[in-house]
């Protein structure tokens, strides 16, 4: 399931890429990859980790966080579209 995201992620942002004029849009479309790959490497890293409970908490909480980034970015890139669309 992550890495059709992955993949999906990535076809998203080169597909987007003619309609990128909006500064923010094109701003949030490179962040949205930023995450997407901080959320996968967090997410390796987790499982690697998953020996030492300590550590594990760490990477674990991590990785929500960057999950709780990545809905942000793709509401709002939503919403910028939705906008950008109905004008």
């Amino acid at each position: 399931g992550a890495y059709i995201i992955f993949i999906l992620a990535h076809v998203f942002y080169f597909l987007s890429a003619p309609f990128s004029s909006h500064r923010i849009f094109s701003n949030l479309r490179k962040v949205f990859l930023v995450i997407v790959w901080t959320q996968l490497l967090l997410g390796i890293a987790t499982v690697l980790h998953a020996a030492n409970p300590a550590v594990l908490v760490w990477w674990g909480v991590a990785h929500q966080l960057t999950g709780i980034l990545l809905l942000m970015c793709i509401i709002s890139l939503f919403h910028l579209v939705r906008r950008s669309s109905a004008s």
